[in-house]
């Protein structure tokens, strides 16, 4: 089964309609979303799997890995999403005074929020969750969760919209 137009879609916006291997772009070539990993050899549809490639390259790598200096421009996208997680995270820290760190699962779920939403858009959906805790009157580990619980269904209704 293919990947979703929606997600396709998203992996073009995010490598800003351009091969990664050659960097070529639209409308210059055809794009298509390929995996860094093969499915072949084992590969996910997850987004830090998946990037542009234009149709030469993509029909020219017959399975082979991204060339090493574009797997360095993948490896500084993938650091700066980190640095937006951590950003975000520092933020509740501040908001509630409280020392809790996001899951693994979290990060993960913080991740797949900025990379649909955009980190602006993530950042100031955190900051308007703990508004509203703090309205609340909600401080500590209570404040961090009741934050944290809003923040995901305002994003997760934003991406299903």
């Amino acid at each position: 089964m293919g990947l979703p137009k929606s997600v396709r879609f998203e992996i073009l916006k995010r490598d800003n309609f351009t091969c990664r291997y050659c960097g070529r772009a639209s409308p210059e070539v055809v794009l298509n979303v390929d995996h860094v990993t093969p499915t072949s050899k084992g590969g996910t549809d997850d987004w830090d799997n998946l990037i542009t490639s234009c149709f030469d390259c993509n029909a020219g790598k017959s399975g082979r890995p991204i060339i090493h200096t574009q797997e360095e421009t993948y490896e500084q996208f993938k650091k700066r999403i980190e640095d937006q997680v951590d950003k975000i995270q520092a933020h509740l820290q501040f908001c509630f005074t409280q020392d809790y760190a996001f899951s693994d699962y979290a990060r993960s779920t913080v991740r797949r929020y900025i990379k649909a939403l955009s980190f602006n858009e993530t950042m100031y959906l955190i900051e308007k969750s703990c508004e509203r805790a703090g309205r609340e009157g909600l401080k500590g580990i209570e404040g961090w969760r009741e934050a944290y619980g809003k923040f995901q269904i305002v994003c997760m209704n934003k991406i299903n919209l």
